[in-house]
């Protein structure tokens, strides 16, 4: 340990297997081997040693396979800082190891080194790992002096316990408190034991057990302190249920929205859309509507659709906003590039006839996936005055669906269009005339 070199031995069984050690080299400027710490990254079928000394993070990767097992591979030394004794752990959560130093918790990845930093001051004694939490123990300031031979709780060496959760895009600090004399800090049985001296006359040992709140008293300690994302993060994490994690959603997005800001509320209450929790659209729409914020509601109801979540009142209240606002380049997008599986065509036809976009209304009913030729064929002749247009239309329906439109216009087309008309009815009744044949022979 002392030149910072290491053997490792690898087999099934080492009680009855004799394996050839291999080893790893070490690097006698960064001192002796203060710690080392081995864990498995299965999805990437090797394992990681880390190799702690007092100047020098190392890192080697083991391959899975046994046929390999000679073939340790240097991956990084940060020769930047050290860790002391008992200053380190693997922390799963991050994949990473983590160091204690007197500045601050150090995050390091196998094969990048040191990749963040968590901002905790004070000289370390000891750190450990409990579930998403690491446990840093940091040295007090000295103790009060005493008497000679008279040991008070006063006069003993003070250590602060400060328990951290650190997920990849949320850290804080959860518990922190003043020990006496900490000696060991372990974590076994769902909980966190923090062995320590004190009593009347400090010579007693001490262990305390530190608890995990439970995940619904956590989230609301959180919401209460208005701190949303750590709420909803940690729903996620804990399992939460679906109808627990969209209150938290609508209790930010309405703490956002009393404070007018409209864009970060409607952010919010889209990733209720977004992630299919159950938020009613309803509860949304109706606040949006009661501020007069239009444009937002077509935004929400817009995402609705896109998400297949939209029923018929939705398209019909969006497609009114989007009339509302006389947006028609976003109404044509939204109608072009929609699939119609996310939205009523014949409520949407209904509504843009009705608000007066007739185009826009033949060309939904007009759709190879719609296939409403009926509301085509009325709002062509009705709005448009296109006769002719719509009698050759009609020749390339099948006959069941060309005779009943000739039963329904067939007065009108005779009127504006008697030519095209009276050719379609021969076509239709297989009376076609032929390539020589003239109208008078006929």
């Amino acid at each position: 340990l002392e030149s910072g070199g290491l053997l490792l031995w690898r087999g099934r069984d080492l009680s009855q297997e004799r394996p050839s050690p291999t080893a790893i080299p070490g690097d006698e400027q960064s001192g002796s081997v203060t710690a080392v710490h081995v864990f498995e990254q299965r999805e990437r079928w090797r394992t990681i040693i880390f190799v702690c000394s007092a100047d020098a993070i190392r890192s080697y990767a083991v391959p899975a396979t046994e046929a390999a097992s000679g073939d340790v591979r240097a991956l990084h030394t940060d020769s930047i800082g050290g860790a002391a004794p008992l200053c380190s752990c693997i922390f799963p959560t991050l994949n990473a190891l983590l160091v204690a130093r007197s500045d601050a918790i150090f995050a390091y990845d196998p094969d990048e080194g040191n990749m963040s930093a968590m901002h905790l001051e004070g000289d370390k004694m000891l750190l450990a790992q409990f579930k998403s939490y690491f446990v840093s123990v940091t040295a007090d300031s000295s103790p009060i002096a005493a008497a000679p031979g008279v040991t008070t709780p006063s006069s003993m060496p003070k250590q602060t316990v400060t328990i951290c959760l650190a997920l990849s895009n949320m850290r804080f600090v959860a518990f922190t408190a003043q020990f006496t004399d900490v000696t060991h800090v372990v974590s076994a049985m769902g909980s966190v034991f923090v062995l320590s001296r004190g009593g009347a006359d400090g010579n007693n040992t001490v262990l305390f057990e530190l608890r995990e709140k439970p995940v619904s008293e956590q989230l609301d300690t959180l919401v209460n302190k208005r701190m949303f994302d750590w709420a909803a993060e940690i729903a996620h994490q804990g399992g939460a249920a679906k109808e627990t994690l969209a209150e938290i959603y609508r209790e930010h997005g309405d703490a956002l929205f009393a404070k007018r800001a409209y864009d970060q509320a409607l952010a919010i209450y889209t990733k209720t859309v977004d992630l299919n929790l159950p938020l009613e659209p309803s509860y949304v729409v109706e606040k949006f509507l009661d501020a007069q914020r239009i444009a937002h509601v077509a935004q929400y109801l817009k995402r609705l659709h896109e998400k297949n979540l939209a029923e018929r009142e939705h398209t019909v209240l969006l497609l009114k906003c989007y009339t509302k606002l006389k947006d028609l380049s976003t109404l044509d997008e939204f109608l072009e590039r929609t699939p119609v599986s996310q939205y009523d065509p014949a409520t949407a036809i209904e509504v843009l006839e009705t608000a007066g976009y007739y185009g826009l209304a033949a060309a939904v009913a007009q759709k190879p996936e719609v296939g409403r030729h009926a509301d085509f064929i009325r709002i062509s002749l009705q709005h448009f005055g296109n006769y002719a247009k719509i009698a050759s239309f009609l020749c390339s329906l099948p006959k069941a669906d060309a005779c009943q439109a000739l039963l329904d216009h067939g007065r009108l087309l005779m009127k504006h269009a008697p030519q095209e008309t009276v050719d379609l009815v021969r076509e239709l009744c297989g009376l076609k005339l032929g390539a020589d044949a003239s109208p008078e022979a006929s």
